[in-house]
């Protein structure tokens, strides 16, 4: 799948209207090409609200639909905790594993705190050159 930043807008405009009653504003939407990190949620801190959110999705993987739409939910629910001041510092602490734990259940997801880069099938159009010859070599 080849993934740009309007895929990721229209995921989360589905899922914000669906698992989130719609409350969270539109975020910034940015591709990353990171092989050990498949997404990140960053925003600033103020004191009385966050600004300038950020999600963020690898483009090293060909993710099912599935999966991405796990990576999103993750990086979402990271965002909906800071939105709501439930949790500020973006981590995996309870609400988050709490949330986390009610969609993979309720909806039959499989969202987790961290993923197994050998469970994805790696985009080979996005490797290096380096990577390229280690995983001819080495597997």
């Amino acid at each position: 799948m080849v993934l740009f930043e309007s895929k990721l807008e229209y995921l989360f405009n589905e899922y914000n209207k669906k698992y989130f009653d719609g409350i969270l504003p539109v975020p910034f939407f940015k591709v990353i090409h990171k092989k050990n990190t498949f997404g990140k949620f960053e925003c600033v801190v103020g004191w009385r609200k966050i600004t300038n959110p950020v999600i963020m999705v690898t483009d090293k993987y060909n993710f099912t639909e599935e999966q991405l739409r796990d990576i999103m939910l993750h990086e979402m629910i990271h965002y909906y905790l800071a939105y709501t001041k439930k949790d500020r510092i973006v981590r995996h602490g309870k609400e988050f594993k709490k949330m986390m734990n009610d969609f993979n259940l309720n909806e039959g997801f499989n969202i987790q705190i961290t993923y197994d880069p050998k469970e994805f099938e790696i985009d080979k159009n996005k490797e290096t050159i380096m990577e390229k010859v280690s995983n001819f070599l080495f597997g």
